[in-house]
């Protein structure tokens, strides 16, 4: 019964100190990288954007530090990307809504699942899965400018929210969901200046403020840039 009880005690002690030590993944990070990097482009110009990382993803614990990496093979991520024009007060007095495909042309790559799709409340946006193969998670787009404006870029992903609870090597509990956050060119070059100049507060303050306290603009894989003719 004492060999019992300790072998209990010793599961529930293992199991406790995962959750409350720093070695239980909370949040993940990935890759995008757009090119050309440009703080202007050209009614015509293509921004190519491309997502290609191992099945091996560095994670973060609840506290922000890096722990590793993790093996996520078989995970959904559902990548989400959203272009809003922030140079003038958005249609809908919504600032999150936005009108992309009638800024910009979708080129829709072979063999990529990733679509325009019509949300009610936000306008269109770019959402669907990522390819897998040879150990490698892949996803790429272009878009061609149609409009003049400054424009916001943002890709993320709907792991946190839409599929509920995925498992994997080292999660220590099933959740429903766990954040991800995008590296968008490796952290550089991606104009978070440009939100100043937009005359919606929710983009030249609070979201500027939500980047120096939480990195926002920069989890999200903010990239701003202007279209001019």
């Amino acid at each position: 019964m004492k060999a019992i009880i300790t072998i209990s005690f010793l599961t529930i002690l293992s199991f406790s100190s995962c959750i409350k030590q720093e070695n239980c993944p909370r949040y993940f990070q990935v890759p995008f990288d757009l090119s050309p990097i440009n703080i202007e482009y050209h009614v015509g110009d293509t921004l190519k954007v491309i997502s290609k990382f191992s099945r091996h993803v560095l994670a973060y614990n609840g506290e922000r530090n890096a722990i590793g990496r993790f093996d996520m093979k078989g995970i959904l991520w559902k990548p989400v990307s959203v272009l809003f024009r922030i140079d003038s007060i958005e249609i809908k007095d919504n600032p999150r809504y936005s009108d992309f495909t009638s800024n910009f042309e979708y080129i829709k790559q072979v063999d990529m699942n990733y679509n325009v799709t019509p949300q009610t409340d936000y306008g269109n946006m770019l959402w669907g899965e990522y390819q897998y193969s040879n150990d490698t998670f892949y996803l790429s787009y272009n878009v061609v400018c149609k409009k003049p404006g400054i424009y916001l870029l943002e890709n993320s992903s709907d792991i946190i929210s839409g599929h509920g609870a995925q498992d994997f090597p080292g999660s220590c509990s099933k959740r429903n969901g766990f954040d991800v956050w995008v590296l968008m060119n490796g952290g550089i070059n991606n104009h978070v200046e440009l939100l100043k100049e937009s005359p919606d507060p929710h983009w030249n303050t609070w979201l500027v403020q939500q980047e120096k306290d939480n990195k926002l603009f920069s989890e999200l894989g903010g990239y701003c840039f202007k279209v001019i003719p």
